[in-house]
């Protein structure tokens, strides 16, 4: 899985036994959940946490779509924006493109052209604390676990 991501790995055994002990050692490999699915009779002598069969991944699936719907919502609040875009994912892909990505794009170009930005008295365009502060994302991450601008 590390070295080749976009590939995927069918396993087949010649008892279900064979096929969970294959399974036990492959979640043992640090892979994310979300890229392991146990089909057929054996999935229930699972002895794991977590559940590995079709409707487990459905309801894994399920749940991080709503858990990722919840931050498009905090991230609408701290543009100021509707947080109606966060009712569905083609809502949140909307919101996306015109409101997370221009701003991105405006805050890009603004770093790329110091010229526009005002001077400081020192007479530099761009700074550390005004690439900071030209940051539109700010109040989105101000509960990052670590600090995103040094200064």
């Amino acid at each position: 899985y590390h070295n080749f991501q976009d590939q995927k790995i069918l396993l087949v055994a010649h008892s279900n036994q064979a096929l969970n002990d294959l399974f036990d050692k492959i979640v043992a490999l640090d892979i994310p959940e979300r890229y392991l699915i146990r089909l057929g009779q054996g999935v229930k002598e699972l002895e794991h946490d977590t559940d590995y069969s079709r409707w487990g991944r459905v309801n894994f699936m399920l749940q991080r779509r709503l858990e990722l719907l919840t931050e498009v919502q905090r991230l609408a609040r701290s543009l100021n924006e509707d947080e109606s875009m966060a009712h569905t994912c083609e809502t949140a892909q909307h919101f996306l493109l015109m409101h997370v990505q221009s701003r991105w794009d405006k805050y890009l170009k603004l770093l790329k052209e110091p010229k526009k930005a005002e001077p400081t008295p020192e007479g530099h365009a761009i700074t550390q604390t005004r690439v900071a502060q030209m940051f539109p994302f700010c109040a989105f991450f101000n509960n990052a676990p670590g600090v995103l601008f040094q200064g």
